[in-house]
Protein backbone atom coordinates (compact mmCIF):
# COMPACT_ATOMS: atom_id res chain seq x y z
CA UNK A 1 0.00 0.00 0.00
CA UNK A 2 2.94 2.33 0.62
CA UNK A 3 3.89 2.25 -3.06
CA UNK A 4 0.34 3.26 -4.00
CA UNK A 5 0.54 6.32 -1.72
CA UNK A 6 3.90 7.41 -3.16
CA UNK A 7 2.83 6.91 -6.77
CA UNK A 8 -0.42 8.79 -6.09
CA UNK A 9 1.60 11.71 -4.70
CA UNK A 10 3.91 11.68 -7.72
CA UNK A 11 0.90 11.56 -10.04
CA UNK A 12 -0.55 14.69 -8.40
CA UNK A 13 2.81 16.47 -8.59
CA UNK A 14 3.20 15.61 -12.26
CA UNK A 15 0.35 17.99 -13.13
CA UNK A 16 1.97 20.97 -11.38
CA UNK A 17 3.78 22.42 -14.43
CA UNK A 18 0.70 22.00 -16.62
CA UNK A 19 -1.55 23.67 -14.03
CA UNK A 20 0.95 26.51 -13.62
CA UNK A 21 1.12 27.08 -17.36
CA UNK A 22 -2.66 27.15 -17.43
CA UNK A 23 -3.02 29.88 -14.78
CA UNK A 24 0.04 32.02 -15.67
CA UNK A 25 -1.94 34.14 -18.18
CA UNK A 26 -4.40 35.01 -15.40
CA UNK A 27 -2.48 35.20 -12.10
CA UNK A 28 0.93 36.75 -11.43
CA UNK A 29 3.65 34.13 -10.84
CA UNK A 30 4.54 35.63 -7.46
CA UNK A 31 1.00 35.16 -6.19
CA UNK A 32 0.76 31.67 -7.70
CA UNK A 33 3.85 30.60 -5.75
CA UNK A 34 2.73 32.23 -2.49
CA UNK A 35 -0.85 30.96 -2.59
CA UNK A 36 0.26 27.47 -3.58
CA UNK A 37 2.53 27.28 -0.53
CA UNK A 38 -0.05 28.75 1.84
CA UNK A 39 -2.81 26.42 0.64
CA UNK A 40 -0.54 23.38 0.85
CA UNK A 41 0.69 24.36 4.31
CA UNK A 42 -2.85 25.02 5.55
CA UNK A 43 -3.94 21.54 4.45
CA UNK A 44 -1.01 19.98 6.30
CA UNK A 45 -1.40 22.12 9.43
CA UNK A 46 -3.93 19.92 11.32
CA UNK A 47 -1.67 16.88 10.98
CA UNK A 48 1.31 18.99 12.03
CA UNK A 49 -0.46 20.27 15.13
CA UNK A 50 -1.47 16.74 16.14
CA UNK A 51 2.08 15.46 15.68
CA UNK A 52 3.95 18.32 17.37
CA UNK A 53 4.01 18.46 21.17
CA UNK A 54 6.11 21.62 21.45
CA UNK A 55 7.60 24.35 19.25
CA UNK A 56 10.91 22.51 19.43
CA UNK A 57 14.42 23.79 20.15
CA UNK A 58 15.73 26.98 18.57
CA UNK A 59 17.86 25.02 16.10
CA UNK A 60 14.79 23.17 14.81
CA UNK A 61 12.89 26.42 14.35
CA UNK A 62 15.86 27.95 12.54
CA UNK A 63 15.97 24.98 10.19
CA UNK A 64 12.26 25.39 9.47
CA UNK A 65 12.82 29.04 8.58
CA UNK A 66 15.74 28.09 6.34
CA UNK A 67 13.62 25.43 4.69
CA UNK A 68 10.75 27.87 4.25
CA UNK A 69 12.97 30.42 2.53
CA UNK A 70 14.42 27.70 0.33
CA UNK A 71 11.04 26.39 -0.78
CA UNK A 72 9.81 29.96 -1.35
CA UNK A 73 12.71 30.59 -3.72
CA UNK A 74 12.09 27.26 -5.41
CA UNK A 75 8.37 27.84 -6.00
CA UNK A 76 8.93 31.43 -7.17
CA UNK A 77 11.69 30.56 -9.64
CA UNK A 78 9.89 27.41 -10.79
CA UNK A 79 6.73 29.39 -11.57
CA UNK A 80 8.67 32.16 -13.33
CA UNK A 81 10.60 29.57 -15.35
CA UNK A 82 7.38 28.07 -16.67
CA UNK A 83 6.85 31.27 -18.63
CA UNK A 84 9.86 30.47 -20.80
CA UNK A 85 10.20 26.69 -21.03
CA UNK A 86 8.06 23.62 -21.60
CA UNK A 87 6.42 21.57 -18.87
CA UNK A 88 8.36 18.47 -19.96
CA UNK A 89 11.79 20.11 -20.04
CA UNK A 90 11.14 22.08 -16.87
CA UNK A 91 10.28 19.04 -14.77
CA UNK A 92 13.40 17.24 -16.02
CA UNK A 93 15.79 20.18 -15.52
CA UNK A 94 14.52 20.91 -12.01
CA UNK A 95 15.71 17.43 -11.00
CA UNK A 96 19.18 19.03 -10.80
CA UNK A 97 18.00 19.79 -7.27
CA UNK A 98 19.05 16.25 -6.32
CA UNK A 99 22.58 16.97 -7.59
CA UNK A 100 22.72 20.21 -5.59
CA UNK A 101 21.44 18.38 -2.50
CA UNK A 102 24.18 15.77 -2.83
CA UNK A 103 26.73 18.60 -3.01
CA UNK A 104 25.30 20.27 0.10
CA UNK A 105 25.23 16.94 1.91
CA UNK A 106 28.94 16.44 1.24
CA UNK A 107 29.97 20.03 2.04
CA UNK A 108 27.64 20.86 4.95
CA UNK A 109 26.87 17.48 6.52
CA UNK A 110 30.21 15.85 5.64
CA UNK A 111 28.41 12.91 4.01
CA UNK A 112 30.53 10.43 2.11
CA UNK A 113 30.50 10.53 -1.69
CA UNK A 114 30.87 6.91 -2.78
CA UNK A 115 31.40 5.71 -6.32
CA UNK A 116 27.74 4.90 -6.95
CA UNK A 117 26.53 8.26 -5.65
CA UNK A 118 29.14 10.10 -7.71
CA UNK A 119 28.18 8.15 -10.83
CA UNK A 120 24.50 8.88 -10.23
CA UNK A 121 25.23 12.57 -9.68
CA UNK A 122 27.22 12.88 -12.91
CA UNK A 123 24.63 10.88 -14.87
CA UNK A 124 21.74 13.05 -13.61
CA UNK A 125 23.69 16.25 -14.28
CA UNK A 126 24.52 15.05 -17.78
CA UNK A 127 20.83 14.34 -18.43
CA UNK A 128 19.86 17.83 -17.30
CA UNK A 129 22.45 19.38 -19.62
CA UNK A 130 21.22 17.30 -22.56
CA UNK A 131 17.65 18.48 -22.02
CA UNK A 132 18.75 22.12 -21.65
CA UNK A 133 20.83 21.82 -24.83
CA UNK A 134 18.12 20.03 -26.83
CA UNK A 135 20.37 19.71 -29.88
CA UNK A 136 20.70 23.43 -30.59
CA UNK A 137 23.91 24.91 -31.92
CA UNK A 138 25.88 26.54 -29.11
CA UNK A 139 25.78 29.91 -30.88
CA UNK A 140 21.98 29.76 -30.87
CA UNK A 141 21.57 28.34 -27.40
CA UNK A 142 21.76 31.70 -25.61
CA UNK A 143 19.16 33.14 -27.98
CA UNK A 144 16.83 30.17 -27.60
CA UNK A 145 13.33 31.01 -26.42
CA UNK A 146 13.78 28.35 -23.73
CA UNK A 147 17.21 29.47 -22.49
CA UNK A 148 15.95 31.94 -19.87
CA UNK A 149 13.39 29.46 -18.56
CA UNK A 150 15.93 26.64 -18.32
CA UNK A 151 18.48 28.80 -16.48
CA UNK A 152 15.77 30.02 -14.09
CA UNK A 153 14.77 26.39 -13.51
CA UNK A 154 18.37 25.61 -12.53
CA UNK A 155 18.07 28.39 -9.95
CA UNK A 156 14.87 26.80 -8.68
CA UNK A 157 16.73 23.52 -8.24
CA UNK A 158 19.52 25.22 -6.29
CA UNK A 159 17.03 26.96 -4.01
CA UNK A 160 15.18 23.68 -3.41
CA UNK A 161 18.43 22.01 -2.32
CA UNK A 162 18.58 24.29 0.74
CA UNK A 163 14.98 23.39 1.53
CA UNK A 164 15.82 19.71 1.02
CA UNK A 165 18.78 19.98 3.39
CA UNK A 166 16.61 21.60 6.06
CA UNK A 167 13.79 19.09 5.55
CA UNK A 168 16.22 16.21 5.85
CA UNK A 169 17.43 17.50 9.24
CA UNK A 170 13.95 18.44 10.48
CA UNK A 171 12.54 15.03 9.47
CA UNK A 172 14.81 13.37 12.03
CA UNK A 173 12.77 15.06 14.78
CA UNK A 174 9.45 15.63 13.01
CA UNK A 175 8.74 13.29 10.11
CA UNK A 176 6.01 13.83 7.56
CA UNK A 177 3.51 16.69 7.71
CA UNK A 178 4.54 17.87 11.20
CA UNK A 179 7.84 19.09 9.76
CA UNK A 180 6.74 20.06 6.25
CA UNK A 181 3.73 22.21 7.19
CA UNK A 182 5.67 24.96 9.04
CA UNK A 183 8.18 25.22 6.19
CA UNK A 184 5.44 25.55 3.56
CA UNK A 185 3.68 28.25 5.62
CA UNK A 186 6.94 30.15 6.17
CA UNK A 187 7.64 29.81 2.47
CA UNK A 188 4.19 31.11 1.60
CA UNK A 189 4.69 34.14 3.84
CA UNK A 190 8.14 34.80 2.35
CA UNK A 191 6.82 34.53 -1.21
CA UNK A 192 4.01 36.93 -0.31
CA UNK A 193 6.60 39.73 0.13
CA UNK A 194 7.45 40.04 -3.60
CA UNK A 195 3.85 39.13 -4.45
CA UNK A 196 2.66 42.23 -2.59
CA UNK A 197 4.36 44.35 -5.25
CA UNK A 198 2.35 42.70 -8.03
CA UNK A 199 -1.37 42.47 -8.76
CA UNK A 200 -3.02 39.14 -8.16
CA UNK A 201 -4.76 39.17 -11.54
CA UNK A 202 -2.94 39.91 -14.78
CA UNK A 203 -5.84 38.85 -16.99
CA UNK A 204 -9.55 38.04 -16.83
CA UNK A 205 -10.13 35.05 -14.56
CA UNK A 206 -12.85 32.49 -15.18
CA UNK A 207 -14.27 30.10 -12.61
CA UNK A 208 -12.12 27.38 -14.18
CA UNK A 209 -8.97 29.43 -13.52
CA UNK A 210 -9.86 29.77 -9.84
CA UNK A 211 -10.55 26.04 -9.64
CA UNK A 212 -7.17 25.30 -11.25
CA UNK A 213 -5.43 27.51 -8.68
CA UNK A 214 -7.21 25.73 -5.82
CA UNK A 215 -6.33 22.32 -7.28
CA UNK A 216 -2.69 23.42 -7.61
CA UNK A 217 -2.51 24.42 -3.94
CA UNK A 218 -4.74 21.97 -2.10
CA UNK A 219 -4.50 18.88 -4.31
CA UNK A 220 -1.22 18.88 -6.24
CA UNK A 221 0.70 20.34 -3.28
CA UNK A 222 -0.98 19.72 0.08
CA UNK A 223 -2.64 16.38 -0.66
CA UNK A 224 0.49 15.15 -2.44
CA UNK A 225 2.57 15.83 0.69
CA UNK A 226 0.07 13.94 2.86
CA UNK A 227 0.11 10.94 0.53
CA UNK A 228 3.90 10.97 0.41
CA UNK A 229 4.15 11.02 4.20
CA UNK A 230 1.88 7.97 4.39
CA UNK A 231 3.93 6.20 1.74
CA UNK A 232 7.26 6.91 3.43
CA UNK A 233 5.87 5.51 6.69
CA UNK A 234 5.26 2.16 4.96
CA UNK A 235 8.27 1.80 2.64
CA UNK A 236 12.05 1.70 2.81
CA UNK A 237 13.59 5.05 1.97
CA UNK A 238 15.34 3.75 -1.15
CA UNK A 239 12.14 2.19 -2.50
CA UNK A 240 10.10 5.36 -1.95
CA UNK A 241 12.87 7.48 -3.47
CA UNK A 242 13.04 5.37 -6.62
CA UNK A 243 9.27 5.55 -7.09
CA UNK A 244 9.46 9.35 -7.10
CA UNK A 245 11.76 9.23 -10.15
CA UNK A 246 8.62 8.61 -12.19
CA UNK A 247 7.76 12.32 -11.83
CA UNK A 248 9.46 13.70 -14.97
CA UNK A 249 8.30 10.70 -17.00
CA UNK A 250 4.66 11.21 -16.00
CA UNK A 251 4.87 14.93 -16.78
CA UNK A 252 6.36 14.24 -20.22
CA UNK A 253 3.52 11.89 -21.15
CA UNK A 254 0.84 14.24 -19.81
CA UNK A 255 2.37 17.29 -21.51
CA UNK A 256 2.56 15.42 -24.83
CA UNK A 257 -1.08 14.35 -24.85
CA UNK A 258 -2.58 17.31 -22.97
CA UNK A 259 -0.52 20.28 -24.21
CA UNK A 260 0.88 18.81 -27.44
CA UNK A 261 4.52 19.19 -26.39
CA UNK A 262 6.99 17.35 -28.61
CA UNK A 263 8.95 14.41 -27.22
CA UNK A 264 12.37 15.02 -28.78
CA UNK A 265 15.18 12.47 -28.71
CA UNK A 266 17.21 14.83 -26.51
CA UNK A 267 14.35 15.10 -24.02
CA UNK A 268 13.89 11.34 -23.86
CA UNK A 269 17.60 10.58 -23.52
CA UNK A 270 18.08 13.34 -20.95
CA UNK A 271 15.09 12.20 -18.91
CA UNK A 272 16.34 8.59 -18.95
CA UNK A 273 19.76 9.76 -17.71
CA UNK A 274 18.20 11.87 -14.95
CA UNK A 275 15.97 9.03 -13.78
CA UNK A 276 18.89 6.59 -13.84
CA UNK A 277 21.12 9.00 -11.94
CA UNK A 278 18.54 9.66 -9.24
CA UNK A 279 17.98 5.91 -8.85
CA UNK A 280 21.72 5.39 -8.30
CA UNK A 281 21.83 8.24 -5.77
CA UNK A 282 18.82 6.80 -3.95
CA UNK A 283 20.27 3.29 -3.80
CA UNK A 284 23.61 4.61 -2.56
CA UNK A 285 21.79 6.52 0.21
CA UNK A 286 20.12 3.40 1.61
CA UNK A 287 20.15 3.53 5.39
CA UNK A 288 20.87 7.29 5.53
CA UNK A 289 17.28 8.35 6.26
CA UNK A 290 14.32 9.25 4.14
CA UNK A 291 14.88 10.71 0.71
CA UNK A 292 13.79 14.25 0.17
CA UNK A 293 11.78 14.94 -2.96
CA UNK A 294 10.34 17.91 -4.80
CA UNK A 295 6.72 18.81 -4.36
Amino acid sequence: MGAVYVLAAVFLWSFVPLLIKGVLPVFSPEWIASLRLLMGGALLLPAALLGARSPGPRRLRALMVMGGLGVAGNYLLYTLAMRHTTASAGNVIVQVEVVFLVFLGVVVLRESLGGMKLAGTLLALGGVLVVAWNGERLTELVDSRYFLGNVTMLGAGLSWAWYGLAQKLVAEARPGASGAAPMLLVGGAAAAVPAAWHPLLVGPASSGDWVSLLVLGFVSTGTAYLLLARGFARLEASTAGMLTTMLPVMTMVEAHFWAGEALTAYLLVGAAAVVGGVVLITISSRGNGRPVVEG
